[in-house]
């Protein structure tokens, strides 16, 4: 009877919640927001291919702006294997591509922010079907001085690839040297989307200045080797008067690029695909999120949880009055 019964209750349990995780697809339809109960809202869609803790290497600084990352990490200089495969895998990692939108007015002879926006873009990079990105060498990128020079001993540069460029670097005896890997967007239409931000931001009767700009970060990876050149005394005693010229004794090798593009042609011509998403669907999901957050006057990023927050009628009050009028 005891197993009778503990078998008739349990029968009136719930599952254990190991049973209860069900297999649900997430719409990627740009005019949707369907989330499952796993899903972070704080990072971005699409992007889960991408390993980020890649972006971070041995010695690396990221510098102020994100633009680039730094390192005087000396294998890398010294060490072909070690330099080939450090670039191996950062072309594997794109560049954030940002849309930054920021709206100041003067009031009292002060700048005042009323709202600063920012979304990324980096997800729109990266394919889950297909690879889109490529690497361009150049060797004539190697230079001093703004001057292209030639390697010793010399190389057939004309076919000269990762493997031997990396080489040429470690080998190379200059006592200042860097190796650059350049990433870069291409076939975004910016003037589209600043067009499209800037109809959304004027539907709230905002009167100040909108400036909408797209700022690329980690859009390069740099090896250094040898001290920075130091200013000397009369460089110092000087400065008053005239700027000193910049001494640049490094011998760069600004020779790899990895491009990554939004869409396989320019907006204009035929037969146009992007990778994920076009600009006008992308907006399309993004837009009441970001008119809300231009009402709300938010500063920081626009997150799906904003996307989430608009389809669940969490919106701020338009009073119908022009505002952001300078003072």
């Amino acid at each position: 009877m005891a197993d009778s019964k503990q078998s008739s209750d349990s029968s009136q349990l719930p599952p254990a919640y190991s049973s209860t995780a069900i297999s649900t697809p997430v719409s990627t339809s740009p005019r949707s927001l369907t989330l499952t109960m796993s899903q972070d809202l704080h990072q971005p869609p699409l992007s889960t291919s991408i390993d980020f803790s890649q972006y971070q290497i041995p010695g690396g600084r990221l510098t102020d702006d994100h633009v680039a990352t730094v390192t005087s990490y000396e294998s890398f200089s010294r060490d072909p294997g070690a330099l080939l495969q450090l670039m191996q895998e950062q072309v594997q990692l794109p560049p954030k591509l940002l849309v930054r939108i920021r709206g100041p007015h003067f009031e009292y002879g002060e700048t005042k922010d009323d709202f600063d926006l920012t979304l990324n873009l980096l997800p729109l990079l990266v394919s889950e079907n297909e690879r889109w990105s490529y690497v361009k060498l150049d060797p004539s990128r190697i230079t001093m001085h703004n001057q292209p020079v030639s390697p010793e001993p010399a190389y057939n540069m004309v076919s000269a690839d990762l493997e031997t460029l990396t080489r040429l670097y470690c080998e190379d005896p200059a006592p200042h040297k860097s190796f650059t890997l350049k990433r870069r967007v291409v076939n975004f239409d910016q003037d589209r989307v600043d067009g499209l931000i800037r109809t959304a931001v004027a539907s709230t009767r905002y009167q100040g200045v909108v400036e909408v700009s797209f700022p690329t970060t980690f859009a390069e990876v740099a090896v250094r080797h040898g001290a920075e050149p130091k200013a000397s005394f009369k460089d110092l005693f000087y400065w008053s008067m005239e700027p000193p010229p910049k001494k640049d004794r490094t011998k760069r090798y600004e020779c790899a690029e990895v491009i990554w593009p939004f869409a396989n042609v320019l907006a204009n011509e035929g037969g146009r695909r992007c990778a994920v998403q076009d600009e006008q669907d992308w907006w399309t999901s993004w837009k009441d999120a970001v008119r809300n957050a231009v009402l709300a006057r938010k500063t920081g990023y626009v997150t799906l949880e904003d996307r989430m927050d608009v389809a669940m009628g969490v919106v701020a009050l338009e009073s119908g009055n022009d505002w952001g009028v300078s003072k």
